[in-house]
């Protein structure tokens, strides 16, 4: 489930780039000046923590944690949308008039600064690169509004620094079909694997069991390796250097744990 920007829970989302382009005392380049940051999409964000077992984000967001050792996450949650293609004068005579093909749709994925000098650094070297291409000063100045309908969502305030966020973002065009999707004024909904084959679980949950077969079945079918498994937390780690079996689980810390051989 992924929310529409305008109702994050931080109140001056997406407001700290455009206040930084307030004072351009920084920015050295001429042709960048009175940026548009009017959004031209519709946005929808997907926030995860970095942080493994945090009781601060346990407190804000609920006791149970999905984790995932390997960024995954951007193909499974981008909505599926179809392009209907039209057959043109010079295409071969066989085919059909009309051919569907499914499509992800496009999803951009960041870590969040929570500095603003960090954050200047980043776009003063975006600036450059804009600079070198041989465009005209608007085409440049055009070229980087684009960039930041979604650069200004990839800053917060410190305040925030504890979340520690890896944020999704998904963009939805208003004349495009989507398949499997479900738009509220809120929220789009997508129908995803997401949670039901996460790497570990930290915390109570009420289709543990179930999970627990799918990835014992995703296991069987994709790996031949020995492995480490911890029955607490679920967490499988196949890139472990065994020479001595941990006495605990590297995730959980839980000492219910095996290794798997095949």
């Amino acid at each position: 489930m992924d929310e529409k920007t305008e109702f994050l829970n931080d109140e001056r989302e997406q407001k700290i780039i455009p206040e930084l382009f307030e004072d351009t005392s920084w920015i050295y380049y001429d042709w960048i000046k009175d940026i548009d940051f009017t959004a031209t999409r519709n946005y929808y964000v997907s926030c995860f923590s970095k942080s493994i077992d945090s009781n601060y984000m346990k407190n804000g967001y609920g006791e149970c944690l999905y984790g995932y050792k390997n960024d995954r996450i951007v193909d499974l949650i981008g909505a599926i949308g179809i392009h209907t293609l039209t057959k043109n004068n010079y295409a071969d005579t066989d085919l059909p008039d009309i051919i569907e093909r499914p499509y992800i749709s496009q999803v951009v994925t960041f870590d969040v600064l929570y500095d603003v000098e960090e954050a200047k650094a980043e776009l003063q070297y975006l600036f450059s690169i804009i600079d070198m291409f041989e465009l005209s000063d608007n085409a440049k100045k055009l070229f980087l509004q684009e960039i930041l309908q979604y650069w200004i969502l990839s800053v917060k305030d410190k305040e925030w620094k504890r979340e520690r966020e890896r944020r999704y973002v998904i963009f939805l065009y208003d004349d495009y079909e989507y398949l499997e999707t479900d738009l509220d004024d809120i929220f789009l909904k997508v129908k995803t694997s997401l949670f039901i084959t996460p790497d570990f679980i930290i915390g109570q949950n009420f289709s543990k069991g179930e999970i627990k077969q799918q990835l014992e079945a995703k296991r069987t079918a994709l790996f031949r390796k020995e492995y480490l498994f911890c029955e607490n937390c679920l967490m499988q780690d196949h890139d472990i250097v065994i020479s001595k079996q941990p006495e605990k689980c590297p995730i959980c810390g839980s000492r219910n744990i095996r290794m798997i051989y095949h």
